[in-house]
């Protein structure tokens, strides 16, 4: 025969009751847990932000010292006079480098320049640019100067890679003739006229 089981609401109340006390303490415990590990990690942070910004405040007094500042300016200073000096011995041995490939222009070179007009034309030296390799003439001769030949004249020295001249005048009872020479560079280089132009 069957037993009948009686049927009670209080006590199966107790039961789910005492069932959902676990799990609320279950999940107290995991906000417990999670909240502490929470406060953990912002602890650590915290003391890491900290160990940082004492680490900064000490590159800043470092920084800030009169003595690493003096120093920097020193350093700053000392690489613009390098940076400078570097610039100014470029600069020379360029220049060094474009006399070089210039015939020299010396007493013999003048020599032979004064021996072309002979007796009768005067040459002397109004200008030379060494930058440009341009010697710039003046002849003088108290009879009219043959301007054409005496450029040709100077063409055949071979030194020069353009000779021209303006025109001439009378001026004090002699012709003055201006003649601009634009010295030939070694090894037939290209030279500049006067007006930076490339000769060839």
């Amino acid at each position: 025969m069957a037993r009948w089981k009686g049927f009670d609401l209080y006590l199966r109340y107790r039961k789910l009751e005492r069932k959902n006390d676990g799990h609320r303490r279950r999940g107290w415990l995991l906000a417990a847990v999670a909240a502490a590990v929470f406060v953990l990690a912002w602890q650590l942070l915290e003391f890491r932000n900290r160990g940082l910004e004492e680490k900064l405040e000490g590159y800043w007094a470092w920084l800030d010292d009169p003595r690493n500042v003096s120093s920097y300016k020193e350093a700053v200073a000392s690489g613009e006079i390098a940076g400078e000096l570097k610039q100014r011995i470029a600069l020379v041995g360029m220049l060094t480098a474009r006399l070089a490939c210039y015939p020299k222009v010396d007493s013999a070179l003048l020599a032979r320049v004064s021996a072309v007009g002979g007796a009768e034309i005067r040459a002397t030296v109004q200008s030379y640019d060494s930058g440009s390799g341009e010697l710039v003439l003046q002849a003088e001769s108290k009879s009219a100067i043959d301007a054409s030949g005496y450029v040709k004249k100077l063409e055949g020295l071979g030194v020069f890679q353009t000779v021209y001249y303006n025109g001439y005048v009378w001026d004090d009872e002699r012709y003055r003739l201006q003649v601009r020479c634009v010295l030939r560079a070694a090894g037939g280089e290209e030279g500049q006229d006067a007006a930076g132009h490339i000769e060839r």
